[in-house]
């Protein structure tokens, strides 16, 4: 897209942010690339320090959290790293009047899953303290500048964003986007008292880790509008869960299940297969967990090695820039296609054909239409507002 569009005008500025461009810039960073500047970090404001360095044709080196090529020095440079911001709450909310909300608001079933809803997703947090050896988080605590990695919004900015997404654009429901929303009991009971005193009737989810949550919480969560959380369990042994350095036990997954359960929340279990060392009883073990813990929807992923993953840096195949393309192919073809680069299991099971058996088993229509029938999503209907035209 970016040499489509230096194509049509080369003095257009591009600027490439997230991820891949903060742990590799030299991907976008070379002579001829379409690509005039990489954000490395956060972009908020590096992005604003650019613009204005841009339109005033000042020096680029003098902005921190970049990288760009220079043609003077011929050679890539790559300024001081930025410090994060600390409070999160300096940074205003997204400018939502500026875009089409129309757009970002029509009923979908992403969500609240499989329930067509007008939702919006929330940014709560930002950072993660977990190791997983398959996330890019660990990776992301050292390329960035000094200061706190985890960040919490105040839960009154946060209801306040809520609040006004209700009121102008008549959302029926919202989704913490965040890896770990339940990070700080507190603050997420001090949000949920917001919501319960508002009477916004708003129904909502987000995504938890299960050493964060405790049954108190989760009842307040549930009568706050919570009616579905998605949890990484990613593994079906404490041995399994130990490799990959979740963090977490096969038995405090089951006491939180069980706890969803008798609350009525939704629950979606995160499995992941072709880990390094896996075996068959590596899979057998997902099975029957998921068969114990009763998730309301199981996903089962296979694991594709991102750069800037732990198992992506010891892999003995040195992935190129020409590799990556290939990520965004089906995880399960590719370890069928390429498996010298992308098979990290020992057994030979066809991945595709694994999990597609076993979707179809934990994933039965009926439970999944037990929402429509639950006083939380009567009461939005009930309350529910039309969008004006």
């Amino acid at each position: 897209m970016a040499k489509e569009i230096k194509k049509i005008n080369r003095d257009i500025k591009i600027v490439v942010g997230g991820v891949h461009p903060t742990f590799y810039p030299e991907h976008f960073c070379y002579r001829r690339s379409p690509f005039d500047v990489a954000v490395i970090g956060e972009g908020e404001i590096t992005m604003f320090e650019l613009v204005k360095a841009l339109r005033q044709q000042d020096n680029l080196k003098k902005i921190d959290g970049i990288a760009f090529f220079s043609q003077k020095d011929k050679r890539m440079i790559v300024t001081k790293k930025r410090n994060l911001c600390q409070d999160l709450d300096s940074i205003s909310f997204p400018a939502y009047d500026k875009i089409d909300m129309d757009y970002y608001t029509t009923a979908s079933p992403y969500a609240i899953r499989g329930v067509f809803l007008r939702s919006i997703y929330i940014l709560y947090s930002r950072g993660c303290p977990s190791q997983c050896t398959f996330c890019v988080a660990k990776k992301l605590r050292v390329c960035n500048g000094a200061g706190n990695y985890v960040r919490l919004r105040d839960p009154q900015k946060a209801f306040q964003e809520i609040a006004d997404l209700k009121k102008n654009y008549k959302i029926d429901s919202f989704y913490f986007i965040d890896d770990l929303f339940t990070l700080d009991k507190k603050k997420v009971k001090e949000f949920c008292q917001l919501l319960i005193k508002s009477n916004l009737n708003l129904l909502w989810g987000c995504s938890s880790k299960v050493t964060t949550v405790d049954y108190q919480t989760l009842k307040m969560m549930k009568k706050a509008g919570c009616v579905q959380i998605d949890f990484g369990v990613e593994r079906g042994s404490n041995e399994a869960l130990r490799y990959i350095k979740k963090g977490i036990t096969v038995e405090i997954i089951k006491k939180v299940f069980k706890d969803c359960r008798r609350l009525g929340i939704r629950t979606i279990a995160s499995m992941l297969a072709n880990i390094p060392e896996e075996t068959e009883k590596d899979l057998g073990d997902i099975i029957k967990l998921l068969e114990e813990i009763k998730p309301t929807i199981a996903i089962l992923n296979t694991f594709t090695p991102y750069p800037g993953t732990e198992i992506f840096e010891q892999h003995s195949h040195r992935f190129s820039k020409n590799d990556y393309p290939l990520m965004m192919e089906d995880p399960g073809w590719l370890t069928r296609k390429y498996p010298n680069k992308f098979r990290f299991a020992k057994h030979d099971f066809d991945f595709q054909e694994w999990a597609g058996s076993h979707y179809r088993k934990f994933n039965k229509i009926l439970p999944n239409l037990k929402i429509y029938f639950s006083p939380a999503y009567l009461s939005l209907l009930v309350h529910s507002e039309k969008k004006k035209d």
